[in-house]
């Protein structure tokens, strides 16, 4: 299956993504692919240590978050070598210590 791409001034009145035609059936399709959140593992019951990326998916938040949590101090977080891990009970205090809310 071949796509031709739609003339350019066709492409400007369909708004910011350009889109593609299936030759066969004018088909639109898009050509810039919807990006998702990223998943975080979220780590086993019993571990004791976490990495950055265990720590996001334990949170609920994304790397950029967790990191100024760490850096402003709210979230301590050691060094092992080249890698930064959270210990499970400080995550566990974070989310005690952060501000409630309504819903």
């Amino acid at each position: 299956m071949q796509h031709v791409r739609q003339p350019e001034s066709d492409r400007r009145r369909q708004g910011y993504a350009a889109r593609m035609v299936d030759e066969a059936d004018e088909t639109p399709r898009e050509e810039i692919e919807v990006t998702r959140a990223k998943q975080y593992p979220i780590p086993e019951p019993g571990k004791a240590c976490l990495s950055l990326a265990e720590t996001c998916g334990l949170v609920g938040a994304g790397m950029t978050t967790v990191r100024k949590a760490i850096d402003t101090g709210q979230l301590p977080a050691r060094k092992l070598g080249k890698r930064v891990i959270v210990l499970r009970a400080d995550v566990d205090q974070f989310l005690k210590n952060l501000p409630s809310t309504r819903a």
